[in-house]
């Protein structure tokens, strides 16, 4: 149900991407209503913690690279599905889902 009201809402793309980048449990935690606002908590989330995998000290090179270079890119796509979901809330969204 989800998934349809998703792609009802935001069409296939969005819907696609979601389901896609996010894992299954953070899929079922979305609240369409309130989704902007999530994928904002949860890119600064993932912000933080790239942040804190670069400023590790003690971190050795060929241990935390592939998780800093994740972390990074998880953030960069939450970021950017943020960002997607903030265009598609456009005025059309509330005249098609009202």
């Amino acid at each position: 149900m989800l998934y349809e009201d998703l792609h009802r809402r935001y069409g296939s793309y969005v819907s696609q991407r979601l389901r896609s980048e996010l894992t299954p449990a953070e899929f079922k935690e979305i609240e369409i209503e309130s989704l902007p606002d999530w994928l904002e908590a949860k890119a600064e989330i993932a912000h933080e913690n790239y942040r804190q995998l670069l400023s590790n000290p003690l971190a050795t090179p060929e241990k935390d690279i592939n998780a800093t270079g994740e972390a990074c890119r998880r953030w960069r796509r939450i970021e950017d599905l943020s960002y997607t979901i903030a265009i598609a809330e456009g005025p059309t969204v509330h005249v098609l889902a009202g």
